[in-house]
């Protein structure tokens, strides 16, 4: 095997000779090489020179990997910015807003995550994907619990595509949060809303409910290669 060294100091060379193609070969065979030794902004200099050779596609891919790079160091900024470089390069990559909403939510930005959550389930919604969409709202639910509008949106979504029993489980689920903080108030109205879907559904608890859907939205939406991209 290559010393990584020498090779990212001869892709370093060739980048200031402007000789972008060959800088880039020789960071990708880095990557091919000892992945394990891959430093966290790589991909994004990987993106960068596929730019510069008109690879638009080739980089966004490559920029994609480095918001996940980014992430996992928790590098949460960096993650941001480039998820924007992303759409600037490709608006219609609808995954992306589902990366940004769960890096904004892991550091606590909540309003930004809510409306690339939001932004994402209504593209999805758009391109037919229900599943994704419906996946996409719930997950921000529970990341945000007290917003009530979120699970409300959710259930109406469900009751209108024919799953008024999921619609009742988010509901209920709600209703059962709106008593934990104390807003009686509110857990009765959204009890009447389960009884306007299901006049007989049963109302007891869904504190110890498991999830419906089984995995995490993130498992299967969040960061697969490809998924959720539009047009």
């Amino acid at each position: 095997m290559a010393n990584v060294a020498k090779l990212r100091e001869r892709a370093r060379v060739l980048e200031q000779k402007d000789q972008w193609k060959e800088a880039l070969d020789v960071y990708l065979q880095v990557v091919e090489e000892a992945p394990e030794e891959v430093e966290v902004g790589l991909w994004n200099r990987i993106g960068d020179l596929h730019i510069r050779l008109g690879q638009a596609d080739r980089a966004v891919e490559a920029y994609d990997r480095a918001v996940d790079a980014y992430a996992e160091a928790g590098l949460h900024n960096n993650a941001i910015a480039l998820c924007r470089k992303i759409l600037r390069i490709a608006p219609a990559r609808a995954s992306v807003y589902l990366k940004l909403g769960q890096i904004s939510a892991a550091h606590g930005f909540l309003a930004d995550a809510r409306q690339n959550f939001l932004e994402y389930a209504q593209r999805m919604q758009r391109a037919g994907q229900l599943d994704a969409s419906f996946a996409a709202l719930e997950e921000f639910a529970d990341l945000s619990p007290d917003d009530t509008e979120v699970r409300v949106l959710l259930a109406e979504q469900l009751a209108a595509h024919g799953h008024a029993d999921r619609a009742v489980e988010q509901l209920l689920t709600l209703r059962d949060h709106q008593r934990s903080r104390g807003d009686e108030e509110g857990a009765e109205t959204t009890q009447q809303r389960v009884l306007a879907l299901d006049p007989h559904a049963d109302l007891s608890s869904r504190r110890t409910a498991v999830r419906a859907g089984g995995a995490r939205p993130e498992e299967e939406f969040g960061y697969q290669e490809g998924e959720g991209q539009e047009g």
